[in-house]
């Protein structure tokens, strides 16, 4: 598995304390809805990013490991907290009978109502389903205020060129980790952090895999 994109945006309460809160969250994970408040990048595309996606192969764990990691791809997994068919549906806590007349009625090709065995796969397939490429990972709004605090440019491209000299020792290289472009995209991840702590919310990660 490879991580092609990241893009980080704050968590905020409305994207998961309703089933319309996460349907906007989706179609924004989907890029079917703009997001305006967002740090993001791409393999290759900046050193200090670079430096988190590799830091993994670094054996040994340090707090420096741990805190580029967190800021550039998240603490935990995230899951949503309605199911995709009370998302489709828009209902909270859908009977199985009720999700198989649904698929009954609006599968995008006949169902037979008498077909049980195919109506139960279809439910229990897709029912966790709603991206095929994607990672979704987060961090705690307890966890993002402490590092938007915490968080300083200089201290943070310090602990990335000691990730980096060990980096350098198993064979990995990365570019200039003081040029602008990693200051613009620091400056982003910094925004989104106080934004988030400011409202009292966690951070969400959505990662592009391949």
């Amino acid at each position: 598995m490879t991580i092609q994109n990241v893009r980080i945006i704050p968590l905020k309460k409305e994207y998961i304390e309703s089933l319309e809160g996460q349907d906007l969250l989706t179609k924004i994970v989907d890029k079917n809805v703009e997001c305006s408040d967002m740090a993001e990048f791409e393999e290759g595309s900046y050193a200090v990013s670079d430096v988190a996606l590799v830091a993994d192969e670094i054996s040994e764990e340090s707090e420096e490991k741990a805190w580029v990691t967190t800021l550039f791809l998240g603490a935990d997994d995230f899951q949503y907290p309605y199911t995709r068919w009370e998302i489709e549906m828009n209902m909270k806590n859908p009977t199985k009978e009720q999700i198989a007349e649904y698929i009954v009625k609006n599968w995008y090709y006949p169902i037979d109502p008498d077909d049980t065995e195919e109506i139960e796969s279809i439910a229990q397939g897709e029912e966790f389903s709603f991206h095929d490429v994607i990672l979704l990972r987060s961090v705690s709004a307890e966890c993002a205020k402490e590092l938007a605090v915490g968080f300083d440019k200089q201290k943070l491209i310090a602990a990335m060129k000691q990730l980096e000299v060990k980096l350098n020792q198993i064979g990995i290289y990365v570019d200039d980790l003081d040029d602008d472009a990693n200051n613009q995209v620091l400056d982003a991840l910094n925004d989104i952090y106080q934004k988030a702590a400011a409202e009292g919310i966690g951070v969400l990660y959505i990662i592009e895999v391949w």
